[in-house]
């Protein structure tokens, strides 16, 4: 089992358990990592933190070699929004996070927008968790993080950059569109992702032999 170098997504947990995978140990492992990117953000827990009321969305995105950018919308009555966008500027295996942060108004259009993309996009009915992944890992691929929350009320969708419906991403890019803040700024040192993986079903490679029978190659 691949050791877990990141914090346990715990006090405030941000993620439901085994939200992210079929498989406990990646689902566990992608929480944390994901959890851990936020609190580096330094941002809270839309679950179970101090954002309790109102409707409020969320874009994290993390690239391979630049920071990490999360854009956070919050829907007014009046139909504005506030939006506050996060880059760590400075990352790096055993390093810290040094974010900047700038916040603006959105028009009732722009918002509107948005929530017509999130509508068309189905995103309260998307599964959470993408497409499993083959034993091969692509390491150079952006991860794509949106949450969502109205009241009670919380979704949150994993895709990424290579395996994302057209109107997620549509969702997600409009929200990277509005920020004043982008991933280019600063750099990224590369790590090696390492993550727990399904054990592979061996039986599929068995070659059959009949009794005293070789079978053909």
């Amino acid at each position: 089992m691949t050791k877990q170098t990141n914090p346990p997504d715990a006090n405030p947990q941000y993620f439901p358990v085994g939200l992210f995978s079929k498989y406990r140990p990646l689902s566990e492992w992608r929480a944390r990592w994901y959890a851990g990117e936020l609190r580096d953000l330094e941002e809270p827990s839309l679950r179970r933190g101090k954002i309790t009321s109102g409707t409020v969305y969320r874009f994290l995105l993390i690239p391979p070699f630049t920071p990490s950018l999360v854009v956070r919308l919050t829907v007014n009555p009046d139909g504005t929004g506030n939006l506050i966008a996060t880059l760590g500027t400075r990352r790096s295996r055993g390093g810290e996070t040094t974010p900047t942060q700038q916040a603006l108004s959105l028009t009732p259009d722009q918002v509107n927008k948005f929530l017509n993309l999130v509508r068309e996009a189905n995103f309260w009915s998307l599964p959470s968790a993408r497409p499993e992944e083959s034993q091969v890992r692509f390491a150079d691929g952006k991860e794509w993080l949106l949450e969502g929350k109205e009241s009670s009320k919380y979704h949150v969708v994993n895709r990424s950059d290579n395996a994302t419906e057209v109107g997620f991403s549509l969702a997600c890019n409009y929200l990277q569109e509005l920020s004043p803040l982008k991933t280019e700024t600063g750099h990224r040192k590369r790590s090696t992702i390492q993550q727990p993986l399904p054990t592979p079903d061996r039986t599929r490679n068995v070659r059959r032999v009949t009794a005293g029978v070789r079978q053909p190659h």
